[in-house]
């Protein structure tokens, strides 16, 4: 499988590990490579989803993010890179489908309702087939309230913490953000953070902010939004989970 996806450049081959690592900083690598690999993320998605997945699924959707989460976490000693990136996806899909299977199952039989004439008549299921799942609603939103301040999936993964002592900082101008309203305002309206006085509140130093302003900002927006599913995907260190008005943690 190897062989198959590696890529030329230059005059040599290169393999997919070597791919992979120059993907984590280089974010046209990182867009040829998730794109190269579509086939192998649906593949992965419909593997632990269990049904028929394709390009317009949920599944695929969280597939789709954890392999670019795969990305982000992988390095030399995690060895095969596929490996790694199906075992990351498994496990985001199934939190997915843990999460959409958390509603009770109840039998047609008991829905039944009295005709008022002593006889049961058959409850009557309502049209689904337009309805859109609570994933995909939210992926596509946060999608275009990104886009509108000219931020892509990719450019929160390329701005994305490395380490767990910048992620605990990036948290943490994020919680003073949302506990600022003026200041969680212009970051929703125009995408932009007052460094100097973010970095004076939450002691966080300036560089950091501005290196990964793209992330915060999309954590700011995911939080405050609301977004319960996809804040689910966000970790670092600390609780950041929506509560409807902000954060809990």
């Amino acid at each position: 499988m190897e062989g198959l996806y590696a890529y030329k450049r230059g005059d040599h081959m290169e393999k997919l590990e070597e791919r992979t690592l120059i993907a984590k900083t280089d974010i046209k690598v990182r867009e040829q490579l998730i794109e190269d690999y579509c086939g192998f993320v649906l593949a992965c998605a419909r593997k632990r989803a269990g049904n028929y997945v394709d390009k317009s699924s949920d599944e695929y959707s969280v597939a789709l993010i954890a392999f670019n989460e795969a990305i982000d976490k992988y390095d030399e000693n995690k060895g095969n890179f596929e490996a790694f990136a199906a075992v990351v996806i498994k496990n985001r899909v199934t939190d997915y489908l843990r999460k959409e299977n958390k509603r009770s199952v109840i039998p047609f039989s008991s829905l039944n309702q009295d005709d008022g004439e002593g006889s049961e008549k058959e409850f009557d299921l309502p049209d689904t087939r337009y309805s859109v799942s609570d994933a995909k609603i939210e992926l596509e939103s946060v999608k275009n309230e990104l886009s509108n301040l000219g931020i892509s999936f990719f450019d929160i993964a390329d701005s994305s913490p490395k380490s767990d002592k910048t992620k605990r900082a990036c948290y943490q101008a994020i919680k003073y953000i949302l506990d600022h309203i003026e200041i969680k305002n212009m970051v929703l309206n125009n995408g932009r953070i007052p460094a100097a006085s973010v970095s004076k509140g939450s002691k966080v130093k300036e560089k950091i902010l501005e290196r990964h302003r793209k992330y915060i900002v999309a954590g700011v927006i995911i939080i405050s939004g609301g977004y319960n599913i996809i804040s689910g995907y966000i970790k670092g260190g600390g609780s950041l989970e929506s509560n409807g008005n902000g954060y809990k943690g």
